[in-house]
């Protein structure tokens, strides 16, 4: 999750807005744990879609 957010900070240094949205794709076979992701994600970058 770090990384994720070293990439938004990136973004961030080129452009101020950035970023622009954020789509999280996640398969759906992982059951019940997507969950888990998806709101530690969350925190981390807030989801746009």
């Amino acid at each position: 999750m770090d990384e994720y957010k070293k990439i938004a900070n990136v973004e961030k240094k080129i452009d101020e807005n950035a970023p622009h949205e954020v789509i999280l794709i996640l398969d759906a076979t992982t059951g019940q744990n997507v969950l888990n992701q998806v709101e530690e994600f969350n925190k981390i970058i807030p989801v746009t879609g």
